[in-house]
């Protein structure tokens, strides 16, 4: 098994972008021992925005168990639990698709890019760990 990374910082023209290709070089026993276990799937980095978006998505669904479950407006009250579990799912989706890289991504192999160099050096130092 061997990690290949290479940084690289392409051209562009009104800002700095900061790119890492990585790749997970495996034998065809390892790999087939990886997905065996399913070790495909485990997730080695993700975005820590997406932990934002869960803690809102709970926030929103504490809101609607707070609500009342019988008043004198149930109108208003159906509005908002319609509109605060539309806020759950929302968030919930957008947390589901937030950037993360697992193993069987760098099987096939990713390519990062991100404007700041600490962030890329941080998803260099997650990856060699």
């Amino acid at each position: 098994m061997m990690l290949h990374i290479a940084r690289s910082r392409p051209f562009a023209f009104f800002f700095s972008t900061y790119r890492i290709d990585a790749r997970l070089e495996v034998s065809p026993e390892e790999h087939q021992a990886i997905r065996a276990h399913r070790l495909d799937k485990f997730e080695i980095f993700h975005d820590p925005y997406r932990d934002h978006l869960a803690a809102q998505a709970e926030a929103a669904r504490g809101r609607v168990k707070a609500l009342p479950w019988f008043s004198k407006t149930p109108e208003a009250d159906a509005l908002l639990t319609v509109r605060e579990t539309g806020r759950e799912l929302a968030f919930l989706i957008r947390a589901r698709f937030a950037f993360r890289i697992t193993v069987g991504n760098l099987i096939a192999g990713v390519s990062i890019t991100n404007r700041g160099l600490n962030d890329i050096a941080k998803i260099e130092h997650v990856l060699h760990e």
